[in-house]
């Protein structure tokens, strides 16, 4: 699991600085939006932004950062759940390859909660639409650039189930509410 630690939680001191920086960068846009409208909705607006912003810097972070070593015996899978295949037959870890479903999945659940709270009056299928093309074009990156990662297609899945996540829990709440 040293894997797991290395590759989220080295990049947290980064990503809370740029959070904090995102954060007080957010307060004249603030009071800047407050010109025309009530500081409570100003705020309120530049928080659905931050939001975004800052789930959007999570996952460049995450995904696009170089990783040490190769992307395997294939650049690019496009056989859903091979990982998980092949974790059924022993030949690689089935610690590692549910890990890894799993961190895809986490990893777009702010993006999803950001996108929902965004657009409130947009489907859970607009944000799945979002978080598709957010993760295909982090896919693309992957296969195309020599950062050491696999582009997946298992990765595709799991993000947007991620994404369909956070758009349920925003919907919960709001229901809630």
């Amino acid at each position: 699991m040293d894997w797991l630690l290395s590759w989220a939680v080295a990049p947290l001191a980064l990503f809370v600085t740029i959070s904090l920086a995102l954060l007080l960068a957010a307060v004249p846009v603030t009071v800047w939006r407050a010109r025309d409208r009530s500081l409570t909705e100003a705020a309120r607006r530049t928080g659905r932004d931050l939001a975004l912003v800052i789930a959007l810097v999570l996952i460049a972070m995450l995904t696009i950062a170089p990783i040490a070593g190769d992307a395997g015996d294939l650049p690019v899978n496009l056989l859903p759940f091979r990982d998980q295949l092949l974790a059924l037959r022993g030949q690689i870890q089935m610690s590692r390859a549910l890990t890894e479903l799993a961190a895809n999945v986490v990893m777009f659940v702010p993006l999803g909660v950001a996108v929902a709270w965004r657009a409130p009056g947009r489907t859970v299928w607009w944000v799945a639409g979002v978080a598709l093309i957010v993760s295909l074009v982090v896919e693309s990156v992957q296969a195309i650039s020599a950062l050491g990662r696999q582009a997946d297609v298992t990765d595709v899945l799991a993000n947007v189930v991620g994404a369909l996540v956070g758009a349920w829990i925003v919907r919960r709440v709001a229901a809630a509410a």
